[in-house]
């Protein structure tokens, strides 16, 4: 084998070493994008950790399996482009199965599903809804993660707005849910 054979080896497989390792450099660093056109959903724990280094408020919605109204919910209100958009802009958006048999933490206490003859309710779910489980149901958390508000039933976009701006614009501070509602054209 000849020299010039060797140096030609030896620098083909230099490339080759090259080519992989600046490739590999390029997809580690670049972080894809969040699809604007739909929401991320996070577990509690998940949005409770993102929290600590971007303080806002938390959404979350309380569903159920069987609920065809939570279903209705995800096809019509959770996937308007307006909804999402302003979800994305001003909250984490959490799930959260109300009958799911998983333990969650939230705030360094340790909340369990409570069987309760066919079905059971998670402790958690309970607790964001002030015992007044009804599906689908969404409640607010605040930047300190503590509950603000829950609002029970099917709400279409126009309406789930209203709640949102409630919130997000801090409105629940200074007037009842009631006032706010009424001043805004719900019922």
């Amino acid at each position: 084998m000849s020299i010039r054979s060797i140096l030609t080896t030896i620098a083909t497989c230099l490339c080759i070493i090259l080519t992989v390792a600046c490739g590999s450099q390029k997809t580690a660093t670049k972080a894809p994008e969040p699809d604007p056109k739909q929401l991320t959903w996070l577990s509690i724990e998940e949005a409770a950790q993102l929290m600590k280094k971007k303080p806002r408020k938390i959404l979350v919605d309380v569903y159920t399996d069987w609920c065809g109204w939570c279903k209705r919910m995800d096809s019509v209100t959770f996937s308007d482009p307006e909804v999402i958009k302003y979800i994305n802009a001003h909250f984490y958006a959490v799930k959260l199965n109300a009958e799911n048999p998983a333990p969650i933490t939230f705030n360094g206490k340790k909340y369990e599903f409570v069987n309760n003859g066919r079905r059971g309710y998670h402790a958690f779910a309970a607790y964001l809804l002030s015992n007044q489980m009804g599906y689908p149901s969404f409640a607010f958390i605040d930047e300190k993660l503590q509950p603000i508000q829950a609002f029970a039933g099917f709400k279409p976009p126009d309406a789930m707005a209203i709640n949102m701006r409630f919130i997000a614009e801090d409105h629940y501070r200074k007037t009842s849910w009631r006032n706010y509602a009424t001043d805004n054209g719900l019922k």
